[in-house]
């Protein structure tokens, strides 16, 4: 068991300094070998994780509104869509990470909260414009049949 100083002091050792408590950590914690995060991995992880957080309602919306990337053995990004949901899990990062690291006694997992735009196609030709257009108004037929010159788009 390693044993830590809880205060260290720089002039000398007295009677007092015997008698302090000492912290003790436990190495139990640490994992000597660490876990290779995989897909699969990862994601048994997750769903657990889930579950033992199921009474906190917003954690568990949290953990199910993001996608997880594997990029190394310890590290993996957390991927989302949502403004809001990356700023809620950069909060949440923490506690996040001391559930991970409990669950697999390995103090080296880490990972990376990426935002991802979604890029919407909105470049549409003419005759997509006019498609789109008659969907949602039948009348755009008859007033091309009665302005055959008229540009649209």
């Amino acid at each position: 068991m390693l044993v830590v100083e809880r205060n260290r002091r720089a002039i000398g050792i007295g009677l007092s300094d015997l008698t302090k408590e000492e912290e003790t950590i436990d190495i139990r914690n640490v994992a000597t070998e660490p876990v290779w995060l995989t897909v699969d991995v990862l994601e048994r992880l997750w769903k657990r994780m889930t579950s033992d957080v199921s009474d906190d309602v917003e954690l568990v919306q949290l953990l199910s509104r993001v996608r997880r990337a594997p990029v190394d053995g310890s590290h993996f990004h957390v991927l989302t869509t949502d403004i809001e949901v990356q700023t809620a899990l950069v909060a949440q990062k923490e506690r996040v990470l001391q559930m991970l690291h409990k669950l697999t006694n390995n103090r080296e997992i880490d990972f990376d909260i990426c935002y991802e735009e979604v890029k919407k196609n909105t470049e549409y030709d003419p005759e997509e414009k006019y498609r789109n257009m008659l969907e949602k108004n039948a009348a755009m037929h008859q007033l091309r049949q009665l302005f055959p010159d008229l540009e649209i788009g």
